[in-house]
This record gives structure tokens, C-alpha cells and sequence, in this order.
């Protein structure tokens, strides 16, 4: 079940990214519409409404766990620093990779 979940969040990301790339790379594409040199305005032949419908979307860990393959391990769901008191053992085998302000990603070290 935690593998399933971790494909579909992989593929959401994924997906996210590869339209983001797409309308930032042409807005004509998206069916915004553009001017062009002349500064005559046109629209796309795209400007249909499109609608994507996500199921199922559970919340965001604040704290996820990886081994050396980059595999998730354990996701914590919390207050990053009561968790950080709780499992304090756990993150003293544990460097921080990669973090914001709602979540963050350690290393299992050891």
C-alpha cells in the first residue's frame, strides 16, 4: 500500500512538473494567447477548459526518512520539533537533505 502511494505521489509530482515546463515554455500552447512582434494579439486553438480531478490525495508528511537508495523508509506526520523530541534517537543517525518550512527529508545514516 505505502509503495502504491509513493508511485502515485512520484507520478502527481511528475506529472505537475512536466505541465508546469509546458505552459511556461509556450502560452500559446495553454491557451492564454500571445502577441506577437507586431503586437497584434491572437489565441490558441487550445483555449478548451480542462479539468483534473485528484482522489484520494492524503496529507503531506513533515518529516520523511531515506535510505542511501533514496528510498522512503518512515514518514512522520506532526510538529517536525515534538517529533524531533520523541524519536530523538532516530534523528541522531540522520542528516538533513532537503527541507522548507512544512516538510523536510533526512538520511538515514547509520
Amino acid at each position: 500500500m505505502q509503495k502504491n502511494s509513493q508511485s502515485i505521489t512520484k507520478k502527481l509530482f511528475i506529472l505537475g512538473i512536466s505541465i508546469g515546463s509546458f505552459l511556461l515554455s509556450s502560452p500559446t500552447y495553454a491557451g492564454i494567447g500571445s502577441i506577437n512582434a507586431k503586437g497584434n494579439t491572437f489565441n490558441s486553438e487550445f483555449a478548451e477548459e480542462i479539468e483534473v480531478k485528484i482522489e484520494e490525495l492524503k496529507s503531506q508528511p513533515s518529516i520523511i526518512l531515506v535510505n542511501k537508495n533514496l528510498e522512503v523508509v518512515a514518514e512522520f506526520y506532526g510538529s517536525t520539533e515534538k517529533l524531533k523530541q520523541q524519536f530523538g534517537a532516530t534523528f541522531d543517525n540522520a542528516s538533513l537533505l532537503a527541507g522548507d518550512h512544512t516538510q523536510r527529508i533526512y538520511l538515514i545514516t547509520k
